[in-house]
């Protein structure tokens, strides 16, 4: 006789979550002189606004990376956040150098 063996299991009935959405990363950077950088390429306050306009509209908005040449006017820095915050995006870091001797952070 042929036997067989039965296993009752209890299977959700619920999809699985899905997986944590990594945004990308826009890499914004002023030089002393107030140019701003996207990634490696300069561009103008128009550019600009366009470009993070175009990024504020996706379905996940990138995470800026701020970094500005330590003579750079506040000014300047200030208009980059304001128009970053015009455009929805407000996953806004700041990037720095430690000081030459510092001691590395501990959590």
């Amino acid at each position: 006789p042929l036997l067989s063996y039965a296993i009752r299991l209890d299977l959700p009935n619920d999809a699985a979550p899905a997986a944590d959405i990594v945004p990308a990363t826009v890499k914004l950077s002023i030089d002393a002189g107030g140019q701003v950088y996207w990634d490696a390429d300069a561009v103008n306050d128009e550019q600009l606004r366009a470009r993070l306009a175009g990024a504020g509209q996706q379905s996940t908005p990138p995470e800026l990376h701020l970094r500005a040449d330590k003579a750079t006017r506040y000014e300047r820095i200030a208009f980059v956040l304001s128009t970053a915050q015009q455009a929805g995006l407000t996953k806004i870091g700041f990037i720095t150098e430690p000081a030459p001797g510092a001691s590395p952070a501990r959590p």
